[in-house]
């Protein structure tokens, strides 16, 4: 029976081994994912070697993707690794400084502050968590939890009604452009794409400024993609 669908797999520490990779590869995978915002550029080519060897051993074809670092929001380092919040209770969101008398959530990246407005959704932690923007203080922003729940660091932050203005590229995007086409990458995929530009630049730069034809993955992840 003839598959239509590909089987992508991350690459990381608990599938980077040999025999991990050689029993995934025979499970079916068609390619291998690899996450440029993490690791040195050192590790991120060995595991690319990795693959490649390990596909021929097997017998099969595997694409080797680079997913290219992208405007993604985290929560920082919290004090003690983690805070409960409940249900009505009022948090800020901070660059830095907390906002006196109410529970702050530190963020890594700040950006997104001035395209939110009161009423939008913010959703923390996978979207197990939901927040409101109630207001701005010079610190920060001012939230009402509406869905509670326990917070810890590093937890990704999304915002599915708002449109940022923001290039998905950047100048890492730009760094990971240039280590893929040097470690000979089968694909790039393109976060948090909002428009056709946005492929459309990176394609730019790959052909005028890298002299690479690498096909680009554009990744529908936010509404205005749609």
């Amino acid at each position: 029976m003839d598959r239509f669908t590909k089987v992508i797999i991350t690459l990381g520490p608990r599938s980077n081994s040999p025999e991990t990779l050689a029993r995934l590869i025979e499970s079916g995978a068609d390619g291998a994912r690899l996450n440029l915002a993490y690791g040195t550029r050192a590790e991120q080519m060995e595991m690319v070697s990795r693959v490649r060897e390990t596909a021929d051993r097997v017998g099969r074809v595997v694409a080797v993707i680079g997913d290219i670092s992208g405007p993604k929001f985290r929560v920082d380092e919290i004090p003690g690794g983690g805070v409960t919040l409940t249900p009505g209770a009022v948090v800020a969101l901070t660059g830095g400084k907390n906002v006196k008398g109410k529970t702050g959530i530190p963020v890594r990246d700040t950006r997104f502050f001035d395209s939110l407005s009161p009423g939008s959704p913010i959703l923390l932690a996978d979207g197990m968590i939901e927040l409101a923007v109630e207001g701005r203080e010079p610190e920060g922003l001012v939230c009402r939890v509406i869905v509670g729940g326990i917070l810890t660091s590093g937890k990704g932050i999304n915002l599915p009604r708002t449109a940022l203005n923001l290039d998905p590229l950047g100048d890492r995007g730009k760094e990971d452009l240039a280590f893929g086409v040097k470690a000979g990458l089968d694909y790039f995929s393109l976060s948090f794409v909002r428009e056709q530009d946005d492929v459309s630049e990176t394609k730019r730069i790959l052909r005028e400024e890298l002299n690479s034809d690498i096909p680009i993955i554009a990744k529908i992840e936010r509404p205005e993609a749609v």
